[in-house]
């Protein structure tokens, strides 16, 4: 009884993007299709919501960020009934449900997986990349904010540190996983997320949160080695490379590869323990010209104080990038030299720095995924509304990279995403239009049949047509 037929509104968008859309060759409608995106939220329990299918409220939630409009509501709030007529309470009740996103996205996962052959790939020429970033929020009325350190700006802000795990092959990157991090520093309005009796999906996320990052990454990345992601190395930052952390990464059957703080941890070599800037010093003699990566390199294979065989290459002349460094910031001081380590000591020193270099994938996935795919924007006061908005963000990237995938290899995804967001701003144009004229005649006619003879004056059909074009939705506050 809660069933509403939608398959107009499809219809309109398929034919439009079939119209509008010549050079991309794929529609977001038809991507919705090919990618069956149907069957992923009913094999995760997603469903309907207000008698709504669920895959309708995802597909207008997934192209309003190509609308600019404001937030996952933006379609309900503007009244856009060419583009859906679910009212706002349809959305609402999809975002703050506990549903299994984390399920959907595999179930996703897998199946661009299958479609762009990642099977076929070599896993020492696949990387997982492990990252945290900051997104700050305004109300500290939201379930579950609290304050954590954002590097970037160099102070703490209230929001959220979502742990990413990325996933670089030879098709691009693509975000596999995330997990919220909570700091123990609340607002003083702070509010904790509302725990069900039975343990549910989105309570696994909340205590997930409250434990040590290091042991969420380790779990993050046993689970999409379970799930079928095939590769042999983990790229991580100076944060996560401490000798444990990599040992453990052993123990899963993977190869670590960070970069190394200049702390005071002690490293085994030749018999004698040294520290960071010791084995610099033993080893500056010995560096020699890289001419691919303009760097001095030298490597010496050394043993961690837990007894993780490991291998040191320090680098003379490396530069990081800066990707998230805010306009007009002033450039951070840049260290003489770096160290990067590795549990792969069969890897020479230029190849070690050259797949630590795949690591910054990550930091361009952060940027456009913040500055054009919405992440980190929703408005909901939920924690359940904010699993769901960043879980949308990662959908929107998938599809485009794999349209990216699918055609031109020299687009990039910020390309991709002004492409169809223009395009789709035409359509949503082109449909209110025609939405317009489909509402003024079938009113006037209405109301033609109804209140007035078949012999009526001229001006009396002039003037009923200026009280239907009055009394529409579309015409309320329009001089014109």
């Amino acid at each position: 009884m809660y069933n509403k037929n939608i398959n107009e509104f499809q219809g309109q968008i398929k034919t439009a993007l079939k119209e509008a859309l010549p050079t991309l060759d794929l529609t977001c409608n038809r991507l919705f299709q090919r990618l069956r995106l149907k069957s992923h939220l009913t094999g995760a329990g997603i469903r309907k919501c207000e008698g709504y299918a669920a895959v309708h409220l995802v597909f207008v939630m997934f192209i309003s960020v190509f609308l600019n409009l404001p937030g996952l509501c933006g379609p309900a709030h503007l009244n856009l009934t060419a583009l859906t007529a679910a009212g706002k309470d349809a959305f609402y009740r999809l975002k703050h449900r506990d549903l299994s996103w984390r399920s959907f996205l595999w179930r996703f996962l897998g199946f661009v997986a299958q479609q762009l052959g990642w099977s076929q790939q070599a896993p020492t020429e696949a990387y997982v990349v492990l990252d945290t970033t900051v997104l700050p929020k305004r109300g500290e009325k939201i379930e579950e904010v609290s304050f954590v350190y954002d590097h970037s700006r160099g102070r703490s802000v209230l929001g959220y540190e979502l742990l990413t795990l990325l996933m670089v092959n030879s098709q691009g990157y693509y975000p596999l996983d995330f997990e919220y991090h909570f700091s123990n520093k609340k607002g003083h309005a702070y509010q904790a997320a509302t725990v069900s009796r039975r343990r549910s999906s989105l309570d696994r996320r909340r205590l997930l949160a409250q434990q040590n990052k290091f042991d969420v990454s380790l779990q993050m990345v046993q689970r999409a080695l379970a799930k079928g992601a095939k590769a042999l190395y983990v790229l991580v930052d100076r944060w996560f490379a401490a000798p444990n952390f990599f040992l453990n990464l052993r123990w899963l059957g993977v190869h670590g590869i960070g970069r190394l703080k200049a702390g005071k941890s002690r490293y085994l070599y030749q018999g004698r323990e040294y520290t960071m800037e010791e084995l610099y010093r033993l080893v500056k003699p010995n560096l020699s010209r890289c001419r691919a990566l303009g760097y001095d390199l030298a490597r010496v294979e050394v043993t961690c104080a837990n007894g993780l065989p490991g291998m040191i290459v320090f680098s003379r002349g490396y530069r990081e990038p800066q990707v998230n460094l805010p306009a007009g910031a002033k450039l951070p001081p840049q260290p003489k030299w770096a160290a990067f380590f590795t549990t792969d000591v069969s890897l020479a020193a230029a190849e070690v720095v050259k797949k630590y270099l795949c690591r910054w994938s990550i930091e361009v996935f952060f940027k456009e995924a913040k500055t054009l795919l919405g992440l980190g924007k929703d408005q909901g006061r939920s924690f359940a509304a904010q699993v769901c908005a960043t879980t949308l963000t990662f959908l929107r990237f998938h599809v485009l990279a794999f349209v990216k995938a699918q055609g031109d290899a020299a687009k990039t995804i910020g390309g991709l995403f002004r492409e169809m967001a223009e395009e789709i701003g035409l359509i949503q144009f082109q449909d209110k239009i025609i939405a317009y004229f489909r509402q003024f005649l079938t009113a006037t006619l209405k109301r033609l049949k109804r209140s007035l003879p078949i012999s009526a004056s001229f001006g009396a059909v002039v003037d009923t047509i200026d009280i239907v074009i009055n009394e529409l939705d579309l015409c309320q506050g329009c001089e014109t």
